[in-house]
């Protein structure tokens, strides 16, 4: 099993200073099950509890903030491309985002989009009311909110190839004239135009990043 290593802050409102750790975590980690699993296991050996209101239990009160204090939106720490020596951050919402429930589900086959033997690889969570989509690059001090670099066939995206945006109560996406394109259910969206996402939709950065749209079941993970 892989583990990085990393330095994680940890900001609540009744501590009196950030309370800093120095943590491996399993790179295919659920940041869900860090956040409302282990971490709370870490604190307890340290005598510092969560007060009501405040578990982390209720995951979605809680949000994790990668480099240069972007949230992370991916389902594990290797989606969202965490490395040794980085350092995270772990802070209350201030707002709670009603449509967090929804997602976009990558999965792999050798067979057809949609075929029973596909395998999940990895989600992103809609939880910003936009979320900029592409490859990061560091050197031009350019950040999306989702890097796809470390997905599978992640590397053939632009460096802003696309958009999700909440609004008027559901989900539009827009392509942001990228190189391969943005697909809606095999069909190329023409660049800079918004087309709504249902459930069930299939969405394509480039001709081989493949994800689902999917509402979470109550329930259900």
């Amino acid at each position: 099993m892989h583990y990085v290593a990393v330095t994680l802050e940890v900001l609540l409102p009744h501590l009196s200073s950030p309370l800093v750790l120095d943590l491996d975590i399993p790179w295919m980690m659920p940041v869900s099950l860090f956040l409302h699993e282990a971490l709370p296991e870490i604190l307890a050996k340290k005598h510092v509890h969560f007060r009501s209101g405040q578990q982390v239990g209720h995951w979605f009160l809680f949000r994790l903030l990668g480099s240069h204090a972007l949230p992370v939106l991916t389902h594990t720490f290797r989606g969202a491309g965490i490395s040794d020596g980085e350092r995270l951050r772990v802070e209350r919402r201030t707002t709670l985002w009603p449509p967090y429930r929804f997602y976009l589900e990558q999965r792999l086959s050798e067979g057809a989009q949609g075929d029973e033997d596909t395998m999940v690889v990895e989600r992103i969570y809609l939880a910003l009311p936009r979320i900029l989509l592409g490859r990061s690059d560091e050197r031009r001090k350019h950040f999306v909110d989702v890097d796809l670099r470390f997905f599978p066939y992640g590397r053939q995206v632009s460096r802003r190839h696309a958009e999700i945006r909440y609004q008027n109560g559901g989900f539009l996406i827009r392509d942001l004239g990228s190189t391969n394109g943005t697909w809606l259910n095999g069909h190329r969206l023409p660049a800079k135009r918004a087309y709504p996402l249902r459930p069930g939709d299939w969405v394509s950065f480039g001709k081989s990043l493949h994800f689902e749209f999917k509402e979470e079941q109550e329930g259900h993970d």
